[in-house]
């Protein structure tokens, strides 16, 4: 049988380090947000939204959140074992007791596990997609040396963001970046190629639609956008690129054009399509560049 000093020795090893880094956490979090309160930023002005800044915000939520899980995934057992302790009047632990708090223990664990694991599994992912937009950001920007104006991550609420907006004296065009990982392809069969048919992108083992829909649909809603702000007709093209693909279109150009980074050069700066004067390329600018303006220090 334990005595009760050994017990509470017991109870406080098991306490003190868990309390410790909830206690750290809270604290940081707190002083975090105080400096966000009293400290003043040097600059007032909003600045533009980089590339993948919605991506960005996503990972730096998701990454607090696996870092949560596993603390608390890690402190729970001795948690456990230390509020058993405490009810165990004889300071002797039943059968019984340590088998319900065995299961209950090992549940709560494979929640937070299992929760941890989705959030890596996300955050993997997001990480991907960051990378992808910064990659195309850093094609598309280069057009801007070429009369075009380039706008990135621009906020579409409630429908998400469209990655990436060109506007030049050729129109004006909605880029949707998409990556995807490669993988073994089928024997003769190259694992960068890829296929658009009008409809679906076909991938040496799979195939999706889903990228060519919302490329579509983000371009029609920056369409109305664009229409109802400057009170004129403002087409929009839909662009999908799949950055590190090699792409091939089965179809003619449509409203969805599929092109690698490298290849959306040649429908932005055209000189023989001169759709949009300087005037509406000034009204239309204006426009995105106050819904993008939104970053602040």
């Amino acid at each position: 049988m334990t005595s009760p000093t050994s017990l509470y020795i017991i109870v406080g090893s098991l306490l003190v380090p868990s309390c410790a880094v909830l206690g750290m956490a809270h604290v940081l979090r707190w002083r975090r947000e105080k400096r966000q309160r009293l400290a003043r930023a040097p600059i007032s002005e909003k600045l533009l939204r980089p590339a993948g800044e919605s991506l960005r915000l996503r990972i730096d939520d998701l990454a607090e959140q696996f870092g949560e899980r596993l603390s608390f995934a890690m402190i729970l057992p001795g948690a456990m074992l230390a509020a058993v302790l405490l009810m165990s009047p004889d300071s002797s632990i039943s059968r019984s007791r340590a088998v319900a708090a065995f299961v209950i223990c090992t549940i709560l664990l494979l929640i937070l596990l299992r929760r941890a694991f989705q959030n890596h599994e996300e955050l993997s992912n997001c990480r991907l997609g960051f990378h992808g937009e910064r990659a195309v950001a850093e094609e598309l920007n280069q057009l801007m040396a070429e009369g075009c104006r380039v706008f990135h991550d621009l906020p579409m609420e409630p429908y998400g963001n469209i990655d990436h907006v060109i506007v030049s004296t050729a129109g004006v065009f909605a880029v949707e970046t998409k990556m995807r990982r490669k993988r073994p392809p089928p024997q003769g069969k190259r694992d960068c190629d890829a296929v658009f048919d009008g409809e679906a992108v076909h991938f040496p083992t799979w195939t999706e639609t889903r990228m060519v829909d919302q490329a579509r649909m983000q371009a029609e809603r920056l369409s109305t956008f664009l229409t109802s702000a400057v009170g004129a007709a403002v087409a929009v093209q839909a662009v999908l690129t799949l950055p590190g693909w090699f792409l091939t279109s089965r179809v003619p150009p449509g409203k969805v054009r599929v092109l690698n980074p490298k290849g959306i050069r040649s429908i932005a700066v055209d000189a023989r399509a001169l759709k949009l004067s300087a005037e509406m390329i000034q009204r239309i600018c204006h426009q995105l560049e106050a819904k993008c303006r939104t970053v602040e220090l």
